[in-house]
């Protein structure tokens, strides 16, 4: 596993228009590793990313995980700076269970909405009867902090760790002046058709319960939206004493 950071020039007008444009962002990032099916890229590439809050001088860093080393070239001056690319395997292998880490993810926090799911009190049967007829249901976003936390510590659950503690970052002000709209939205296109997603970023410690799990969390990416910027789980090692 690699992990790079790819620098935008914040007044760059390149720049802001890849920030409200998540797909050409995605386009831009696969540019740098081998062209594969795109039904097997994730696979093959597990390329993940996330874009950062502005830092001095105005540049935005984008963070870039994947199983292969990439080898970019980039063709536009939106990019001010490309840091070579580290290698993962020395912290995934230190991963044990117990283990404290200081954690950051950029999430897309949703539910499944099963025909009429929302009208009915009891959600959980209207769950196994979608499961009955095969039907996934739509994806509905959760924009009520308690309810995206709640996403949170299940997504935890299902990748073997425990959220210890947790915060929501404020959009980046900065960004979101740069855009004239809010940084926590993303937009892409699918299909000819613009999207229009929310996405919250995550911050606080974690706990890890099954080091086998986790580490298949880290490179696989936690929750939907993965194309288009969301599910990176960084992790750091604690140092000294955890509030």
């Amino acid at each position: 596993m690699y992990l790079s950071r790819i620098v935008l020039d914040a007044r760059s007008r390149s720049a802001r228009s890849l920030l409200a444009d998540c797909h050409a962002l995605h386009r831009v990032i696969m540019s740098g590793f081998p062209a594969v099916d795109s039904e097997a890229a994730r696979a093959a590439l597990g390329v993940l990313y996330r874009v950062e809050q502005m830092s001095e001088p105005p540049t935005i860093p984008v963070l870039v995980q994947s199983k292969v080393e990439p080898r970019w070239m980039p063709e536009t001056d939106a990019i001010s700076g490309i840091e070579v690319p580290k290698p993962l395997d020395g912290l995934l292998e230190r991963v044990r269970a117990g283990s404290r880490y200081r954690f950051r993810l950029r999430a897309n926090p949703t539910r499944r909405v099963h025909g009429r799911a929302t009208l009915e009190p009891d959600a959980e049967s209207a769950r196994q009867r979608a499961e009955k007829t095969g039907s996934k249901g739509k994806r509905v976003e959760l924009t009520r902090e308690a309810d995206q936390v709640v996403w949170l510590e299940r997504q935890a659950e299902a990748a073997g760790f425990a959220i210890v503690t947790s915060r929501l970052l404020p959009a980046d002000r900065d960004i979101s002046a740069l855009l004239a709209a809010g940084a926590s939205k993303m937009d892409g296109r699918r299909n000819g058709h613009k999207m229009t997603f929310g996405t919250v970023l995550f911050d606080g410690l974690l706990e890890v319960r099954d080091a086998d799990r986790f580490r298949e969390a880290l490179v696989s990416g936690i929750g939907p939206g993965k194309a288009f910027g969301c599910g990176l789980l960084s992790i750091a090692p604690v140092q000294g004493p955890a509030n």
